[in-house]
């Protein structure tokens, strides 16, 4: 009990190694069950000098340590990442979650909603799922394209924070982009060829990243080595990688929002998911913008806080029980958008002064 209070306290590992022990090392959702079933056994001994609540404390701190830094004030965003890390670092090895007393302890003291704590579990487990499928790789033999997609969006929304991760999901894109026809690029040099094909992979199953289609050159371009030289380059700054990752965060941010059936509840997870989906597709576009800084344009915080506030009041506003037609949509914009309430996703006019 007191290793796994101890562990969980003060972990700061980005890897799910075994935690030393003097009988061995031990997995850390291991470490976890024999914690939790001591728990369970004290306190049907003694309940009032149960630690139960002392172990849950220590898992929540370790979920709020694995919430990104730079996430002022925490939202849905922090808690998916926190999911993410939990699903990579503790459950993939273990299957052990979140237990809903944690998940209420990181609201209590981060003072984010309850729906959006609610993340945290459920990222765990389906990130969990989506490591250990491409872990073993075989159950993608017969699997349809859209299991692969989606594992690859989990993945690749873990981030470089968690590099096991980002191991496996160059693993699955490698099968993706095998089941993909992608243009001829036998003209290029070899590594220049393998960075388009791996670029038109990655725009076919992720749409938020279509505007880097135009860095891939075209044959008979009158700069194609140039082309080449800066595809290169910006597969070593490793701008693809963050790129899909910062879209694959922006689309769960989304996804969450939509989720629910009920006009109501999915009026009120709109509201909450404005300001992290807005974050989001900030973070997209300054990596948009580093990959093509001659289509770069300001972001207007005033005008930013304005488009936050207008999601909200349309949402808010959204009474009626039919929508939009689906095909509705306004004409696509340079870089992706805060999603619209109603929309097919983020497709609204590029935030600017």
């Amino acid at each position: 009990m007191q290793d796994a209070i101890d562990w969980f306290t003060h972990d700061t590992a980005d890897t799910p190694q075994g935690i030393p022990l003097p009988g061995g090392p031990v997995a850390p959702g291991k470490l976890l069950t024999e914690a939790l079933r001591q728990a369970a056994f004290d306190d049907l001994l003694a309940p009032s000098a149960s630690r139960k609540q002392e172990l849950v404390r220590a898992q929540a701190s370790w979920l709020i340590r694995h919430m990104p830094g730079d996430h002022e004030p925490r939202a849905l965003d922090s808690a998916q990442q926190a999911g993410r890390a939990w699903g990579i670092l503790i459950a993939a090895a273990t299957d052990v979650h979140p237990s809903p007393q944690v998940v209420a302890e990181v609201a209590r003291q981060t003072r984010i909603s309850p729906r959006a704590a609610d993340e945290i579990a459920n990222q765990s487990l389906k990130t969990s799922a989506a490591f250990n499928r491409a872990d073993l790789l075989i159950p993608y033999d017969d699997a349809p394209d859209a299991v692969l997609v989606e594992d690859w969006n989990r993945l690749a929304a873990c981030g470089h924070e968690l590099p096991g991760a980002a191991e496996r999901a160059i693993d699955v894109l490698d099968l993706i982009a095998a089941r993909i026809s992608v243009d001829d690029y036998a003209w290029m040099s070899t590594s220049a060829q393998e960075a388009a094909q791996l670029y038109e992979s990655v725009i076919r199953v992720q749409p938020l990243l279509q505007e880097l289609g135009p860095l891939i050159p075209a044959r008979g371009h009158h700069d194609a080595a140039a082309g080449q030289e800066r595809l290169l380059a910006l597969e070593d700054q490793g701008v693809l990688t963050a790129a899909s990752t910062a879209a694959a965060r922006a689309r769960a941010v989304h996804d969450w929002a939509r989720a629910e059936s009920e006009p109501q509840l999915k009026r009120t997870r709109m509201v909450e998911a404005a300001a992290p989906g807005t974050r989001t597709l900030l973070t997209l576009n300054k990596i948009l913008e580093q990959a093509d800084p001659s289509g770069r344009e300001d972001v207007d915080p005033h005008r930013l806080a304005q488009i936050v506030q207008l999601i909200g009041q349309a949402s808010a506003r959204d009474r009626q029980p039919t929508q939009a037609p689906a095909s509705t949509r306004p004409q696509p914009s340079r870089h992706p958008q805060p999603p619209t309430p109603g929309g097919p996703g983020p497709s609204t006019p590029r935030l600017g002064p």
